[in-house]
């Protein structure tokens, strides 16, 4: 009977997130993380789903109280960064980065940027962290170019963070399965973007550098 018990929950569950009744979908995966006959794997998993819905629906406080209980259901230290990740991510996602950065969307720019700063701040050094770290450093870079900062120290931070993770990844079919990941595609904008605003700041038209005298003809005939 409990098998089948978990197995409605779960159901009614789903069927609250296929009619966008996300509200209702986070108490009842709420639920069967508190009933502590079922497995302790399916606990797990009702909980994570509920702290995602709770953070994405912007409720801190439903969110953090599923992540205490979350952290006491055995989750691996993998899970534990994710866990907190989420969190962070909600912040964030309070945050309009199409919109115009003023009034209400500029404080939520800046209330995502500090989440995804102290999240990679505490977990930069943790191997079990390392792919969060990465989304967590390229988030502080794009919030703070939305805001005017086009300082590449920041996009460099997700360059080194991406390199770890490369190293603790495992390998497959002969390179790092890191490779081709959201991660390395984060990566590779930085380097981009980094390199970009290094080339304006030292080079570009923009900032009054290498500007040549004379026509387009006698410069190519010159050099």
């Amino acid at each position: 009977r409990l098998k089948y018990l978990k197995l409605a929950y779960e159901q009614l569950s789903k069927s609250y997130v296929l009619f966008f009744n996300y509200r209702k979908a986070a108490e009842e995966y709420d639920k069967i993380s508190q009933v502590q006959r079922f497995p302790e794997k399916d606990r797990r998993d009702a909980a994570k789903n509920a702290l995602i819905l709770y953070s994405n629906m912007g409720d801190r406080g439903k969110a953090d109280t599923v992540r205490k209980r979350f952290m006491t259901i055995g989750p691996s230290p993998e899970e534990k960064a994710e866990a907190d990740f989420i969190i962070a991510r909600g912040e964030l996602n309070e945050w309009d980065e199409r919109g115009r950065d003023e009034g209400a969307n500029r404080d939520a720019r800046v209330r995502g940027m500090a989440a995804m700063q102290r999240y990679h701040d505490a977990y930069q050094k943790d191997v079990a962290a390392s792919k969060f770290v990465v989304i967590a450093a390229y988030n502080v870079a794009k919030a703070k170019q939305a805001g005017g900062d086009d300082s590449y120290r920041d996009w460099q931070k997700t360059i080194a963070a991406f390199e770890k993770y490369r190293g603790s990844a495992g390998i497959k079919d002969g390179r790092s399965s890191a490779l081709g990941t959201l991660q390395a595609s984060m990566a590779a904008e930085a380097e981009y973007t980094a390199l970009d605003a290094e080339i304006k700041k030292t080079f570009d038209y923009d900032t009054g550098h290498h500007r040549y005298q004379g026509t387009t003809v006698g410069v190519i005939s010159k050099y």
